[in-house]
């Protein structure tokens, strides 16, 4: 219930690496109105002491606003989940540049997704970040079921990972927009989807058992 509660209460969720390990925080986004006029501004919940986290952020919203114009017509406040963790680099973008579009254009994204990737200001290229298998590990554990991640990262993940999660590579932040719009819920690996129906089909006699020894429990009630 605990995962559950930290997945639904953001807008995103970012995937980082903090000291060692693989990291999944969830990240609100919030517009807030501004004078016409003004550049748009991004103040976080927390101190980043990192400048390559502050700048990929700014590079990401400059990214979106290429994407979707109205963008540009608010600041924006950033919440992200435990912020007494130390969050470094640039991974953020993605999971940034897809949060401001969702917020303008209302659409909402699923907790189940996990997403990570630098944002090139210049073109929108989502381009490769560090510890890509700490992260799709830490996403595993924490109930991700998909994670998008830069097409020149692929590389890095292993088939034994490829069969725990489902991994959507991107070039772009526009590409990375239009396969949420329009993505498939199939798996890409057949071994996982099997495993995925399995599991379903267990939870459903699971359930059908429990209705049935309620309803003779109740009966057994009436009875008496």
């Amino acid at each position: 219930i605990t995962a559950f509660d930290r997945l639904t209460k953001y807008t995103i969720q970012g995937l980082f690496v903090v000291g060692k390990y693989g990291e999944v925080a969830g990240i609100s986004i919030k517009t807030i109105g501004k004078p016409v006029g003004q550049t748009s501004s991004i103040n976080f919940n927390h101190e980043i002491k990192d400048p390559n986290m502050n700048n990929a952020a700014l590079r990401a919203l400059n990214c979106a606003c290429d994407i979707t114009s109205a963008v540009g017509e608010f600041n924006y406040a950033i919440e992200i989940a435990r912020p007494y963790l130390d969050y470094t680099g640039n991974s953020i973008g993605l999971a940034l540049g897809i949060g401001y579009i969702s917020e303008i254009e209302n659409w909402s994204i699923s907790p189940y997704i996990g997403f990570t990737g630098h944002v090139d200001f210049k073109d929108g290229r989502v381009t490769s970040v560090q510890g890509i298998r700490e992260k799709i590990e830490a996403a595993v554990r924490s109930g991700i079921r998909e994670v998008f991640i830069s097409s020149d990262d692929e590389h890095e993940v292993t088939d034994e990972l490829r069969e725990r999660i489902i991994i959507r590579s991107v070039v772009s932040l526009r590409d990375a927009i239009d396969k949420l719009k329009q993505r498939s819920f199939q798996t890409a690996s057949p071994s996982l989807e099997a495993k995925i129906t399995k599991a379903s089909t267990s939870l459903k006699i699971q359930g059908f058992k429990r209705v049935e020894r309620e309803n003779r429990e109740h009966q057994i009630q009436l009875k008496y």
